[in-house]
């Protein structure tokens, strides 16, 4: 009987490199000037899910020095997909200058502004931009009730009011469309220790809120309220309050007169 000897080759894998130390590998390899070797890190750093945002921003750096201009687009087309906050790094980033003349580059660029900033272009979002300003707020004879300033704040995702009354009292309020519900809200604070929660649409031509508030005895009472512009350029904005949900008092009737620029 013939004895078979079997040569068995054992080969040992190197062992994979993580996802963080590929990433670190591509960041000393790229500072070093090795570009093309940068990139074959930073590929198995995003093949191993690590900060797949940055990573790919990486990459559309090392591609584009390289001149790989759809391998640079691809990677910014990913960014843009995941509203990555890189808008500005990506603006005014020298290793993507090679991009620039591209006709790809505007709207990639304007597609990443608007994932990482989605209020400044959501007309939803731009519904009660009509109450930003510097006002003089008037009863219906004139008589002045207050002054209050309001403009966008948190990359306008937020219309802010900030309220003095002729009596000296004052507060804030904070108005955000809120997309995943899709209705606006509306939180009031004054410094009496007052808050009013209010959602609402903007609707037959004005926005309209509704909501309550309750007192320091627990006393709950139902508010409506709408900020509707004039033909003029002014705006109304009219507080209704309620115990049962039936009757109505008009708690606060304002007229809102855009102060003019000195």
């Amino acid at each position: 009987m013939n004895t078979l000897s079997f040569v068995v080759w054992i080969v040992l894998a190197a062992p994979a490199v993580d996802g963080p130390t590929a990433f670190q590998n591509g960041a000393k390899a790229y500072a070093a000037g090795h570009v093309e070797e940068a990139i074959a890190d930073w590929e198995q750093a995003l093949a191993a899910g690590f900060r797949p945002a940055l990573t790919s921003y990486n990459l559309a750096c090392g591609h584009a020095r390289l001149g790989h201009k759809d391998a640079a687009f691809a990677m910014l087309d990913k960014i843009a997909s995941m509203g990555a906050p890189l808008f500005a790094q990506m603006r005014n980033d020298a290793d993507l200058a090679s991009l620039h003349d591209d006709p790809r580059w505007p709207k990639v660029l304007a597609a990443v502004e608007a994932a990482q900033f989605p209020c400044k272009r959501d007309p939803k979002s731009r519904e009660l931009d009509f109450w930003i300003g510097d006002w003089d707020v008037v009863d219906a004879r004139g008589g002045k009730l207050g002054e209050s300033h309001v403009e966008l704040i948190l990359a306008d995702c937020v219309v802010y009011e900030n309220w003095t009354s002729s009596f000296g009292s004052s507060g804030k309020s904070f108005n955000l469309w809120d997309a995943g519900r899709g209705r606006w809200r509306q939180t009031w604070v004054d410094d009496s220790g007052g808050l009013h929660e209010y959602a609402g649409t903007f609707t037959g031509g004005a926005m309209r809120y509704e909501g309550e508030t309750v007192d320091r005895q627990g006393k709950v009472q139902k508010l409506r309220m709408s900020f509707t512009p004039q033909k003029d350029g002014r705006v109304r904005q009219l507080l209704e309050t309620s115990t049962d949900g039936q009757s109505w008092a008009t708690a606060f009737d304002g007229l809102y007169v855009r102060r003019k620029k000195s």
